[in-house]
């Protein structure tokens, strides 16, 4: 507050003031941007300043303190103690208030792993522990390296271990723009209609993209299912995460539909299942 009574009382006799209040009003004039392109459904992602706003604002209103204090002096000599006392509670409050304010980003620190499990705060490991058992299955099964196989996943995290190339990203955000983002997701959708391996094989081989050579999914009992997210901007929070749950048949030997070939490993709780199959001379690992 004083930092902002300070950029408009001073901003056009002081220089430091009107570069401060040159960059704060570009922030909010962003920000105004940014509202307004909402109507175009797209974002100019304003919010990506609060850093540098809150950076500008706190630089402002240390001046105003500055020189509150000088002019203080000027009339008692005991200003400049009372300053330094203040200033110091000041400091002290703002270094005590660091952890809450980065109690997210701090939390994710210690849960996270290096892709064997082992989380900085000792706890239970995750899923990702199960990451090189994984890996290791996806290889004996394609033979193939990493850098030729496609792997259609929800567990983003085990691409981040292992370059294979994702057949879908994350969120329509950072995905990549030429990739198609929706009608990726639209094929996925459809596929919960079909029944037999046959009609997956057929749904596969129409993909106007490289298909996935490996579906690594979650197990939702007796069939698979894959955790994505689409875009609903403006709303906030502005992706949405539905589940698409694929009928096990569809990973059925075509020799012997009711018989699925599947590679099922169970892990500490956490279970995964791979499913291979040769259709049409390629291999199909699920």
């Amino acid at each position: 507050m004083i930092g902002t009574v300070w950029l408009v009382a001073r901003a056009r006799s002081s220089v430091r003031a009107g570069a401060l209040a040159i960059g704060v009003t570009s922030v909010y004039l962003w920000s105004l941007l940014s509202m307004l392109a909402t109507l175009a459904k797209t974002t100019l992602l304003s919010f990506r300043l609060v850093p540098t706003l809150t950076v500008l604002l706190a630089a402002a209103g240390v001046f105003a303190f500055l020189e509150i204090t000088a002019a203080a002096a000027k009339r008692t000599k005991h200003a400049t103690l009372v300053a330094t006392a203040i200033g110091l509670a000041g400091a002290l409050a703002f270094s005590q208030d660091i952890p809450d304010v980065l109690r997210s980003d701090i939390v994710i620190a210690y849960a996270d792993t290096d892709g064997t499990g082992q989380r900085a705060d000792r706890r239970p490991p995750g899923p990702e522990s199960h990451y090189i058992a994984i890996d290791k299955a996806i290889t004996e099964i394609t033979g193939k390296p990493r850098d030729e196989t496609v792997v259609l996943t929800a567990d983003y995290s085990f691409l981040a271990f292992y370059p294979y190339y994702g057949f879908q990203g994350l969120t329509p955000h950072y995905a990549n723009p030429l990739a198609q983002f929706d009608k990726r997701a639209a094929a996925i959708k459809s596929w919960e209609d079909l029944h037999t391996a046959d009609e997956m094989v057929r749904a596969l081989d129409a993909l106007p993209w490289r298909a996935p050579t490996v579906l690594l999914m979650r197990q939702s009992g007796d069939n698979y299912s894959l955790r994505l997210a689409k875009d609903v901007y403006p709303n906030q929070p502005n992706v949405k995460r539905y589940t698409v749950t694929l009928n096990k048949q569809l990973f059925a030997d075509p020799g012997s539909p009711s018989a699925p070939s599947v590679r099922s490993c169970s892990w500490c709780g956490c279970r995964r299942t791979l499913s291979a199959r040769r259709a049409r001379g390629s291999l199909r690992a699920n």
